[in-house]
C-alpha cells in the first residue's frame, strides 16, 4: 500500500508539459538519459526518488534494506505502467483475466455467487494495483461533466503550449497540438473517451462491479460530447442551409430581372413589327405568360393606342371607336398583370 500510495502522489511529478513523443523527436537531455524509454516516466521517477532522499522527505527509511528494494521496485513498475504505450497490452491482460473470472462470465455459466476475483489471492497482487493506479491516472474522465470539462480544456491549453513549442523548434507538430487547426475539441474528446477510457473503464467494472459509479459517469460524459458534437452538426446545417437559400434568392432575382429583359426586348420586336400590337394573334409562337402579359402592356402609357384615324372630313365611324375602346381597356388590363407580376417579383 505504500507503494501505490507513493506511487500516485508521484507519477506526474515534475511534469515538464510535453509528451514521449515530443521529447524523443526534440533529442532533449531527458530522452538521451532514459534512452528515449518511457521518457516521462523515468523522469518523474527520478525526480521523485531524488527529492525522497533528502532530509526532511525520507519517508522510506523506516522501511529495511529488503523493504526498501522491493518498495522502490514496485513503484518504479506502478509508474511505468501509467505510460499509455502500455495501455492496450494491459487491457488485453484484464480481458483474460475477466474471460474467465468477470462478472459476465459468472453469469452466462449461471453462477449466483460471483466476486470480484481482484478479491481472490490467486490472482496476482500488482495486476490490481496497477488497475488501480491506472483508474486514477485517467479519472478526470469519470467525473461530473463540469468538472471533466476543466480538466479538458486545461490539457488543452498544455497541448497548444506544446505545439508551439514544435513550431518554433521546426518540428513536426504532434497530434492535436496545433492550436491553428485542432480546434474541434468535441471530436478529440469523443475519440479519447471511446477508444482509450471507455474499453478500460468496461473491463475493470466487469471484473469489480458492472454498475460500478465511475464507468457510468464516463459513459455520460461520453454522451455529453457527442451532445455537444450533435449541436454543432445542428448550427452548421443552419448556416449552410441560410447560406443556401441567401444564393438561391440572389439567382431568383437575377433570373427574374432576365425575365424582365428579354419581356421588354420581346415587347420593342413585337412593336416594330406588328401594326396591331394589342391583337393576340400578332404574338410570337411559344411566348411565355410574363411575356405575353409585356406585350399586351406595350411600351406606351394604357390607353395611348389609337385606332385607324378616319378620313378626312369624315366622323369617325362607331365601330373605330368601339374598337379604340376594346384597345384600351385590354391595354389597361395588360399593365395592371404586369405590375402585379413586377410586384411578385420584387422589381
Amino acid at each position: 500500500m505504500i507503494a501505490l500510495l507513493l506511487g500516485a502522489i508521484i507519477h506526474d511529478f515534475n511534469h515538464p508539459g510535453t509528451s514521449n513523443a515530443h521529447e524523443i523527436k526534440c533529442r532533449t537531455e531527458r530522452a538521451v538519459m532514459h534512452s528515449d524509454q518511457s521518457v516521462l516516466e523515468r523522469h518523474h521517477l527520478a525526480s521523485a526518488f531524488k527529492v525522497l532522499s533528502q532530509p526532511g522527505y525520507r519517508v522510506l527509511d523506516k522501511l529495511s534494506t529488503v523493504e526498501y528494494q522491493e518498495c522502490r521496485a514496485l513503484m518504479i513498475e506502478l509508474v511505468l505502467y501509467t505510460d499509455l504505450s502500455k495501455h492496450f497490452d494491459f487491457i488485453g491482460r484484464l480481458k483474460t483475466l475477466a474471460s474467465g473470472q468477470g462478472y459476465k462470465a459468472a453469469k452466462a455459466a449461471h453462477k449466483k455467487d460471483w466476486r470480484s476475483p481482484f478479491a481472490n489471492p490467486s490472482v496476482d497482487a500488482k495486476i490490481v494495483l496497477i488497475a488501480a493506479i491506472k483508474f486514477a491516472d485517467l479519472g478526470h474522465v469519470c467525473k461530473p461533466f463540469w468538472l471533466h470539462q476543466g480538466w479538458v480544456e486545461r490539457v488543452t491549453t498544455e497541448f497548444y503550449a506544446m505545439g508551439d513549442r514544435e513550431k518554433a523548434l521546426g518540428v513536426a507538430v504532434s497530434p492535436m497540438c496545433d492550436r491553428d487547426v485542432d480546434t474541434d475539441i468535441v471530436k478529440s474528446q469523443i475519440g479519447f473517451l471511446q477508444f482509450v477510457c471507455i474499453p478500460y473503464y468496461k473491463v475493470i467494472a466487469d471484473l469489480v462491479q458492472p454498475r460500478l459509479e465511475p464507468y457510468r459517469n464516463c459513459q455520460e460524459n461520453f454522451w455529453q460530447w457527442h451532445k455537444r458534437r450533435r449541436m454543432q452538426d445542428e448550427k452548421k446545417a443552419a448556416i449552410q442551409l441560410a447560406t443556401t437559400q441567401s444564393s438561391a434568392d440572389v439567382m431568383m432575382s437575377v433570373e427574374h430581372s432576365r425575365m424582365i429583359r428579354r419581356g421588354s426586348g420581346t415587347v420593342r420586336a413585337l412593336v416594330d413589327d406588328s401594326p396591331r400590337l394589342g391583337r393576340r394573334k400578332t404574338m410570337a409562337p411559344g411566348l411565355s405568360a410574363f411575356e405575353r402579359d409585356a406585350v399586351s402592356f406595350g411600351s406606351r402609357s394604357p390607353g395611348t393606342r389609337e385606332a385607324p384615324a378616319a378620313a378626312p372630313g369624315q366622323e369617325p365611324r362607331e365601330t373605330d371607336k368601339s374598337e379604340q375602346r376594346e384597345t384600351a381597356s385590354r391595354s389597361e388590363r395588360g399593365s395592371e398583370r404586369f405590375k402585379s407580376r413586377r410586384a411578385s417579383c420584387g422589381i
